[in-house]
């Protein structure tokens, strides 16, 4: 459960939230991850109140392990020979019915634009949206 946005909340908290720490806030500070502080609130990382809605930053992407290439013949043969790239896709969906394909974990990247396939199945995506829908691994 994340650290409350607000400002009623203790070290104890902060400790709850972050594994391996103890009651300590400079090891706290140590121990958390960057990612998971919220921009408006963790200022210098000197304060308790630096904590404040820590981890409560929902995921939006899934990662996601795709063959990639200039073809769609390319991009099967790479998935099935183990030569894929790391892509993220909205949280919830699956590759044949994907809306947006990103570069980063964040969802802010788009990814490069190519062939990209996953259990046989190829799409093409234009560096915006996907192209068409998806087709077989048939080559």
């Amino acid at each position: 459960m994340p650290v409350p946005n607000n400002y009623n909340f203790s070290l104890q908290d902060v400790v709850n939230e972050i594994p391996g720490s103890q009651d300590d806030l400079v090891e706290c500070f140590a121990e958390a991850t960057a990612s998971k502080f919220d921009s408006i609130y963790s200022g210098s990382k000197n304060s308790l109140r630096n904590f404040r809605n820590y981890n409560a930053i929902t995921a939006t992407t899934t990662s996601v392990s795709l063959g990639f290439g200039n073809t769609a013949a390319l991009a099967c043969q790479a998935q099935g020979s183990g030569n894929n790239v790391t892509r993220y896709m909205p949280l919830g969906q699956g590759f044949s019915t994907a809306t947006n394909l990103y570069s980063n974990s964040a969802g802010t990247t788009n990814a490069p634009a190519g062939y990209y396939s996953q259990s046989g199945i190829w799409r093409y995506w234009t560096g915006f949206s996907f192209s068409g829908s998806a087709q077989s691994c048939n080559f």
